[in-house]
């Protein structure tokens, strides 16, 4: 090879997992139950909050989530690769790999595993079993780039892997 040539190399991975609950939120569900309820452990709205049995309702919400980054990247790049009148001509080439996925995964009572049913046995499409929250489905998605190539040499702009300041 002509010149001295540089170059680097790195190899990551990284994963990020997130547990979050939510306490105390109200199930349409066991709400319509405890107003049903003919028995004294019946929820009383009408209570002010004291001995009201509201907890027959409570339920706690998780959403867990993951996401993982790998990456691979490889460059060699030479400041020197050969002269011309004007002065020497840099090189710079590499290569980048990289993959993404997460998963997102709501409560049964948000994604529609237990869809709430009213008394009359109606089911609403809009309505998830936890009141004031919009059903959200589960999400998951991976994304893969598997070439990125970049290479360039230095013409006058004084910035490496640059073409008249435009990358290529």
């Amino acid at each position: 090879m002509i010149g001295d040539w540089d170059w680097e190399t790195a190899v990551s991975h990284s994963k990020a997992t997130k547990e979050d609950i939510t306490h105390n939120r109200v199930s349409n569900l066991l709400m319509q139950e405890a107003l049903n309820d003919p028995t004294p452990a019946a929820y009383n709205p009408f209570s002010g909050g004291i001995d009201s049995n509201i907890e027959r309702a409570l339920i706690d919400v998780e959403r867990i989530s993951e996401t993982k980054l790998t990456t691979f990247d490889l460059k060699f790049s030479t400041a020197d690769l050969f002269s011309l009148p004007a002065g020497p001509v840099a090189f710079l080439a590499g290569f980048e790999w990289r993959k993404e996925s997460f998963v997102d995964d709501r409560d049964d009572r948000l994604d529609g595993t237990i869809v709430f049913t009213d008394s009359d046995g109606d089911t609403y499409p809009y309505v998830s079993d936890v009141v004031n929250s919009s059903p959200t489905p589960d999400n998951e998605g991976e994304r893969q780039v598997t070439l990125s190539v970049y290479r360039g040499s230095d013409s006058g702009t004084g910035q490496p892997g640059c073409a008249n300041g435009a990358a290529l």
